[in-house]
Parts: C-alpha cells; structure tokens; sequence
C-alpha cells in the first residue's frame, strides 16, 4: 500500500491511503452554518464538497498548512507532509487509540496511524447541497509528488552555519573536553577516540563549541547538534540535504577531505 504521511503534532503522524486521496493544498475555507467540534467549514476541490476537519485532539496548537482531500468526503488539515512510502507490514493499534485508529506502523522510529472509515465514522459531515462558489479553488494533485526515501542524519551547527552530517560517519559525539588546548593553524586542539588521539579541526576560529563530532580521522567542534529526518538529493552542484523544505550542505564521502585539508 502507498501511504501519504503527515505530520499533526510535532511527533504525531497519520497516513492516507494514496487510493483514497483526491487531491493536496492550501484550499480555501468556505464558512458552513454547522458548528461542530473539529469541523472548520467546507473546501471544494473538482468541483466537490469537501467536510474540512481538524483533529484538535492531536494538532497541539499547531497552525494548519494543507489539507489533504479524500475521496470519502472529508478534507483533513495537517500542518507538513513527509512524503509518500509503499509499505507492506501494519501493526494492529492497542490501548485507548484504538477506539478510532485500526493499523499503524513505523517509519523512521516514529509510529503512523493509518486514517480509515473507523476514524472518520464520528466525525461531523457538511451537507453535499451546499452553496458554495468553487471557481477560487485550486489544488495540486498529491500523486504528482515524488517518492523520496528519507533517513536520519546529524544537523550540525557551528556558530552560525549549518550543515548536515550522515550518521554512517559519526564516531562519536563527546562534550567539549580537548585534550590538548593549543592552536595551531585550523587546529582547535585534540580529543581521543578508543584510545587514539584526534584532531578537533575547523576552517576558522569557533566562538562557541559545545560538543566535539568525531568522525574518522578527524574531530568537529560544534554549538549546537540534533537528529533530523533529511533527503538527501544529488545534483550538478553536489550533495545537498533537504529538512521541512530547507536545504543545507552536506560532509560525506565525498567532501569529507575538506576537513583534513584544514589540518
């Protein structure tokens, strides 16, 4: 099964079944005279009603950004999309989620809770006789999205820049606790790894330096670092990684000799 996942919550996320998806984007809100929890007004997409919903219960404060809109009626708003993934193993959902959700599974250590018929069976429905101008409406068409493969990988600050780091690299990561605390040239000082003493390099002098990344042969002073869900795209220009639609450089096999020129 192809599912569309979204994000709800910043660690809440749902899928759609790609077969019942009509469309995805940004539509207006037209007002209904219903007022109904979770129900926010009516969208149209292809000249159809659709009932736009929030689900309160999972959205914790976040704005709405798209609403995917279902062949069964409804149009659900979330706030980002992950991307589409075929997957072939569901787990069944225990304890009190299961009242609305049947299946879910895992992508990237996060669970994904399937939207069927048994979710939507609750919620409030606008009446399809309706009058609404649909000529302001547009949509784009969910499947034109290409299918990404996304992983984990280490965003990496220092002082100002950012820049992206695969995990397969990462040594490890120790708090800031050189060994030797002389300068010399790029050279920040030097840290130890299995016993083995590593040079903590960077291209220009670091003002702020709260963790030391230890890679190979060589060791990264960094402000700030946390695991992000990245894909990663290749092109003429290099290797780039894309988080939330932002693009940022990446170290890997490839350039990782920059960092040992510095030496």
């Amino acid at each position: 099964m192809k599912v569309l996942v979204c994000r709800v919550s910043e660690k809440t996320y749902v899928g759609f079944d790609t077969e019942e998806v009509a469309g995805v984007g940004q539509f207006n809100i037209h007002e209904v005279p219903q007022k109904q929890d979770n129900l926010l007004g009516a969208i149209v997409y292809n000249g159809k009603i659709y009932s736009a919903v929030a689900l309160n219960t999972l959205l914790g404060g976040k704005k709405i950004k798209i609403f995917v809109a279902l062949k069964k009626g409804f149009a659900v708003g979330v706030y980002d999309m992950d991307g589409i993934y075929n997957v072939e193993e569901f787990m069944k959902v225990e304890g009190v989620l299961k009242e609305n959700f049947e299946k879910a599974f895992m992508l990237n250590k996060n669970v994904v809770y399937l939207l069927e018929d048994k979710f939507f069976s609750n919620l409030p429905r606008i009446p399809q006789d309706i009058e609404i101008d649909i000529k302001t409406d547009e949509s784009l068409q969910v499947l034109q999205k290409k299918e990404k493969e996304s992983m984990t990988a280490l965003l990496v600050e220092v002082d100002s820049e950012k820049f992206v780091l695969p995990k397969r690299l990462v040594k490890e990561v120790q708090s800031v606790n050189p060994i030797g605390k002389f300068y010399y040239g790029n050279i920040h000082g030097f840290t130890s790894f299995e016993g083995n003493p590593v040079p903590i390099v960077w291209k220009k002098p670091v003002k702020s330096a709260n963790w030391v990344i230890v890679l190979e042969d060589v060791a990264i002073p960094c402000s700030r670092i946390r695991t992000e869900e990245v894909i990663f795209e290749r092109s003429s220009e290099g290797v780039f990684a894309f988080i939330n639609g932002v693009r940022y450089k990446v170290y890997n096999e490839g350039n990782i000799g920059e960092l040992l020129r510095w030496i």
